[in-house]
């Protein structure tokens, strides 16, 4: 099942450890250069064109191995449209991130409609 999440909810965190990936590849999360999260209506769109894009500071943090990122800003999010999600981390020598691999119930997001109006 995909990720649900009430549009304009701004206090729940989206998080992944990335422990198993830091192992494979033999790096320090403590070693990194830069953290983002992105959310795309088209996977395959440039990252400009991302609906949203945050890096690492108040709504992308860092604590062990597990990255959590929090929305901010809804203005390009609709309600009821299927977005896939990515967070990309970046060390020394790196050009590009490295996008973590999410498992597949966990790459999408849909945001829902609250129900109380006041």
């Amino acid at each position: 099942m995909s990720l649900s999440m009430l549009y304009g909810e701004t206090e729940i965190g989206i998080s992944v450890d990335i422990t198993p990936y830091l192992t494979k590849v033999g790096l320090d999360i403590d070693d990194r250069v830069g953290v983002i999260f992105m959310i795309k209506s088209n996977a395959s769109a440039d990252d400009d064109d991302a609906e949203y894009s945050v890096e690492e500071g108040t709504f992308l943090t860092v604590d062990g191995n597990t990255i959590t990122a929090k929305i901010s800003e809804y203005a390009n999010l609709v309600v009821g449209t299927q977005y896939f999600i990515g967070f990309g981390i970046k060390f020394a020598g790196d050009t590009k991130y490295r996008e973590m691999p999410l498992v597949p119930s966990k790459r999408d997001i849909k945001f829902r409609q609250d129900v109380i109006r006041e």
